[in-house]
């Protein structure tokens, strides 16, 4: 029997995450629970970025922010011998076409990846997070409880999508759904974006979390079905399936 993958990801990254799993053998339900959109003060970000332009490490959190960060400001220069972090292969893909230094990559491609990384430099004065608003706070409280001079530019938000009737017609005619679960956002926003029938029928359904911390918060949730995957790329995710 075809599996369905119930598809959740943000807007942008839908089309991939699709062709992936067709390819791999799944049926795909398109049902973005996020999407990425410009931060409404583009004034602040361009000055932030003139100020940060001597700080000692620079940290892109994810494509967005690299996406987002060079759509603001095009031209931006980040100096040759600053520390960069990029979280995640896909991000440091994306700043390449921007920036022609060295990237680092932390093994864990999340915020307790790159903070490790900055523990292992001799120095760190001042710290760039380049990343959108409401995210995670791990690196933020590093650079306050190390006395890290810290700067958070926010270049995007995320916001909930428009709700597509037909696809959720679909959902509720489907069985055995398998629901990518790639941000704890992500499960957030379903529970605002269908009825609560069909949430207590995605509760009985499968989750394929990318972190144990989505795993976590998908328990509290009332999901009980969980597949932890410790992976959001969709290339790998469908080898657990």
């Amino acid at each position: 029997m075809t599996k369905t993958i119930l598809n959740t990801r943000a807007v942008e990254q839908q089309k991939h995450t699709q062709e992936i799993f067709e390819k791999n053998g799944f049926k795909v339900i398109n049902f973005p629970c996020l999407e990425i959109v410009t931060v409404s003060d583009r004034d602040l970000v361009r000055k932030q970025i003139i100020e940060t332009a001597y700080s000692d490490v620079f940290v892109f959190t994810s494509q967005n922010a690299v996406v987002y960060a060079f759509k603001i400001q095009p031209n931006w220069k980040i100096p040759k011998n600053a520390t960069v972090i990029a979280i995640g292969n896909k991000t440091a893909e994306i700043l390449e076409q921007y920036y022609s230094g060295y990237i680092w990559v932390p093994e864990k491609h999340n915020s307790e990846g790159a903070i490790e990384l900055i523990k292992g430099l001799k120095k760190t004065s001042s710290l760039a997070l380049i990343t959108g608003k409401s995210g995670r706070e791990e690196i933020q409280n590093y650079c306050v409880s190390n006395k890290i001079k810290l700067t958070q530019i926010n270049v995007y938000q995320r916001q909930i999508p428009t709700v597509d009737s037909d696809v959720i017609h679909e959902i509720q005619n489907s069985k055995d759904l398998l629901i990518l679960a790639t941000s704890t956002t992500t499960l957030a926003h379903i529970k605002k974006m269908v009825s609560e029938d069909l949430y207590k029928k995605l509760q009985q359904q499968t989750i394929i979390s990318a972190s144990d911390r989505i795993t976590e918060f998908a328990m509290k949730q009332g999901f009980q079905n969980i597949m932890t995957t410790n992976t959001a790329d969709p290339e790998k995710i469908y080898l657990f399936l």
